[in-house]
């Protein structure tokens, strides 16, 4: 499955941004989540969100 990541504000819990990267598997999604609450540990909470993979035919 894949995955975008949403990130929200700790403290207002509102979205502040979406990553656009679409992360192929959990595990990928799970390590870009890590590497960013390294960045910023206190300040933003981030959501791995299921995005369906529509086929252009």
């Amino acid at each position: 499955m894949n995955y975008k990541i949403r990130v929200f504000h700790l403290s207002t819990n509102n979205e502040a941004f979406t990553i656009d990267t679409i992360f192929k598997g959990e595990e990928a999604a799970e390590q870009a989540i890590a590497d960013l609450e390294t960045l910023y540990p206190t300040q933003y909470e981030y959501v791995k969100v299921p995005v369906s993979t529509v086929s252009k035919t």
